[in-house]
């Protein structure tokens, strides 16, 4: 089964096209993982400074190449406030570890942020992206996106190609179908 898994992540079309072009999302796939088995390694082995200071290195690239790996912040916090209730530490070394994540955080990508503030109006320049990409002219509700979208995140996810240009052969598809129902 676990090699079942790793093989359909790691020969899964959609992800393999991915990887093979140049874009932000290889480095965030890269660093993800490192901080979460540093995360983990905080846990098995206890708390230290130079791996929270790992930590805060991480998840600042990993929120440099992608605006959700800034989401990686939040198990990494988790470990080490939980390994230090766990050891009987000194808890102003949570807010220290805090202080840690937000000092490299800030003094690694506070320059970029305030830039984006200034020239778009929002921290991450999500309002100027929306305005390049498009918006959806009225909500969508969840019913609606489960019977509308549902398909098109089954066929992005295994092999629509080329930016959803470019649909893999159809018995690709039926292959992921009967797996995807088998699992």
């Amino acid at each position: 089964m676990a090699l079942l898994a790793t093989f359909l992540s790691a020969f899964n079309p959609m992800f393999l096209s991915i990887t093979g072009s140049v874009n932000n999302d290889n480095l965030v796939n890269a660093l993800v993982p490192t901080g979460l088995a540093l995360a983990l390694s905080t846990w098995r082995c206890g708390f230290s400074w130079q791996r929270a200071l790992a930590m805060a290195v991480v998840g600042t690239l990993a929120a440099a190449s992608k605006v959700s790996g800034t989401l990686l912040f939040a198990p990494m916090g988790l470990a080490i406030a939980l390994t230090i209730w766990r050891d009987r530490q000194p808890r102003t070394w949570i807010m220290g570890a805090a202080l840690l994540f937000v000092m490299v955080w800030l003094g690694g990508l506070g320059w970029w942020y305030a830039r984006n503030l200034n020239l778009y109006g929002d921290f991450f320049g999500n309002a100027h992206m929306a305005r390049t990409v498009g918006l959806r002219e009225a909500p969508i509700s969840l019913p609606e996106l489960l019977r509308g979208e549902s398909g098109s995140f089954f066929f992005a996810y295994w092999g629509w190609l080329g930016g959803l240009t470019i649909l893999g052969p159809l018995n690709l598809f039926s292959l992921a179908g009967v797996l995807w129902v088998g699992a």
